[in-house]
C-alpha cells in the first residue's frame, strides 16, 4: 500500500475539525474506523446512509450526535427518535440522487471506507458497495481506508487505486452480514401471487426480506429464466443466477451486496456479479432499455388510492424513500415492465391497507407509479383503474376482519 498505515484512533485525529465526513455503511462499513469515530474527539458533519438490521447507528446517540451532526439519507428504526427530536437530520431522495447531492451539496473532506488489499495493479475493491462509495472516494480530499482482506473482489464500479488513499488501517473484521430470514406459508402465500405477475425470461429487481426470498424460491421451482438489475444482491438472488447460469444466462447486476457470509465469498471473482453505481442501477434510460423489466418492492401501509408510505411508522422515520420510484418508473417505462408492490395485509393489531394516511405521512411512491398491489388475498390491479375501481380492488386483498370497516370509510368520502 502505498499510503501510510496507522491505528484507527491516530487515523481519526487527521480528520480536521468542521470537516465533512462520509461513513460507508452497508456490508463492507468500515467497523474499526466508526468506532474509533465514536470514541474520539473528532467534531464534524457526518454523512452516511445505514442499511436497516445490517448497520448500527450509534452516531446518532445523545452522546455523539451533538459532535458529529449526523445527516443520513435512509433511516432506520433505531434512528427514528433522534431524527424525530432533531439530532440527525434525514434528508429524503430517491437512491438515484443521492450522488448528486453529495456532489452539490455534502462534497466529503474526508472518506471512511472499507476496501481489500491492492492487486498487482494497486487497485483495491470496494468489494460490497458500488452505488456511490467510488464516486465519492474520488471525490474526497482526503481518504481513510481500514483495509481488509475479508473484502471480496467484484467486477463493475469497485476499483480504487491505491494511491487515493492517504491512510489506511489493517482490519481483520467480519463484513457486516444479515443472513437470510426464515419465510413461511404468510409469505409463500403473497410469492405465489406476484409469481403468477412475473413473466418468463425477465429481469428482475427486487428488495431483500421475507417476501422476496419466498418469490425468488417460487421463480426457482417454476424455472423461469430471470435475470437481475436491482440495487442489492442477496443469497437467494445469488441461488437463482447461479442455477440459470448453465443456460447461458444469470448474470446478476446490483448496486450492494446485502447478505451472509457465505454471500460474501461466493461473490468474489465471480464472473456471474457486477457491482454498478446508481448511474446504472438506477437510471431510467437503462432500465427502460431492458425488455420485461419487473420491480418487486415492499411497504409499511398503503391507501385506498394506492398512494404507498414505505418510510414511516408512528410518525417516527424508520426508513427513507430509497431506490423503490426509481424501479417502478424503470420497469414501467419497460416494454412489457410491471411495478409490483407485495406486503402482508395487516400486521397483528390493524390493517396495512389504510382508508387514508393521517396527516404528516410521508407517501413513498405515488398512486401512479404502481401496477399491482398484492396480498396474502390476491392482486390488486392499479393500472388504468379509476380511483373506485382501485379502492374496491384494495379492499378485496385486505384482511378480511377489515373490510367492513374499509367500506365503511370509503362510502363515507
Amino acid at each position: 500500500m502505498s499510503g501510510t498505515c496507522i491505528g484507527a484512533a491516530q487515523a481519526i485525529e487527521q480528520i480536521p475539525g468542521g470537516a465533512t465526513v462520509f461513513l460507508e455503511q452497508g456490508a463492507c462499513e468500515p467497523t474499526l474506523l466508526h468506532h474509533a469515530l465514536l470514541s474520539g474527539t473528532c467534531e464534524a458533519q457526518l454523512v452516511a446512509a445505514p442499511v436497516n438490521g445490517l448497520n448500527r447507528c450509534e452516531f446518532g446517540r445523545p452522546q455523539f450526535a451533538p459532535r458529529l451532526k449526523p445527516i443520513v439519507f435512509v433511516s432506520a428504526p433505531e434512528l427514528a427518535d433522534a431524527i424525530h427530536s432533531g439530532q440527525v437530520s434525514y434528508l429524503p431522495l430517491h437512491w438515484s440522487e443521492v450522488m448528486g447531492a453529495i456532489r452539490a451539496r455534502f462534497r466529503p473532506d474526508v472518506a471512511l471506507i472499507q476496501v481489500s488489499p491492492p492487486d498487482e495493479s494497486g487497485f483495491c475493491s470496494l468489494g460490497g458497495n458500488a452505488a456511490f462509495e467510488l464516486e465519492v472516494a474520488e471525490l474526497a480530499r482526503v481518504v481513510i481506508a481500514e483495509v481488509n482482506p475479508h473484502v471480496p473482489r467484484v467486477a463493475g464500479d469497485t476499483a480504487l487505486h491505491e494511491s487515493r488513499i492517504a491512510y489506511y488501517v489493517e482490519s481483520h473484521e467480519p463484513l457486516r452480514a444479515m443472513p437470510p430470514a426464515a419465510w413461511g406459508p404468510l409469505e409463500s402465500e403473497i410469492a405465489g401471487h406476484v409469481d403468477s405477475l412475473i413473466p418468463a425470461d425477465c429481469t428482475l429487481q427486487i428488495g431483500p426480506g421475507k417476501v422476496p426470498d419466498a418469490v425468488l424460491d417460487h421463480l426457482a421451482r417454476s424455472g423461469k429464466r430471470v435475470r437481475f438489475h436491482s440495487g442489492i444482491l442477496t443469497d437467494a438472488m445469488l441461488r437463482v443466477a447461479q442455477s440459470q447460469a448453465a443456460h447461458g444466462d444469470g448474470v446478476a447486476v446490483a448496486g450492494m451486496l446485502l447478505g451472509s457470509a457465505q454471500l460474501y465469498r461466493a461473490v468474489d471473482r465471480n464472473p456471474l456479479v457486477s457491482l454498478r453505481s446508481t448511474a446504472h442501477t438506477h437510471s431510467l434510460a437503462v432500465m427502460g432499455a431492458i425488455d420485461r423489466f419487473i420491480s418487486v418492492n415492499s411497504a409499511i401501509e398503503v391507501d385506498l388510492l394506492g398512494q404507498v408510505n414505505a418510510e414511516s411508522v408512528n410518525g417516527r422515520q424508520v426508513s427513507g424513500v430509497g431506490g423503490q420510484v426509481d424501479f417502478f418508473r424503470g420497469a414501467r417505462a419497460s416494454s412489457g415492465g410491471l411495478a409490483i408492490l407485495a406486503m402482508p395485509s395487516s400486521t397483528s393489531s390493524r390493517s396495512r391497507i389504510l382508508p387514508g394516511f393521517p396527516a404528516g405521512t410521508p407517501v413513498s411512491t405515488s398512486r401512479v407509479d404502481l401496477d399491482y398491489i398484492v396480498t396474502e388475498y390476491g392482486v390488486a390491479a392499479m393500472r388504468n383503474r379509476t380511483e373506485g375501481e382501485r379502492a374496491q380492488a384494495l379492499i378485496a386483498i385486505a384482511a378480511p376482519r377489515y373490510r367492513d370497516e374499509l367500506r365503511s370509510a370509503l362510502a363515507r368520502h
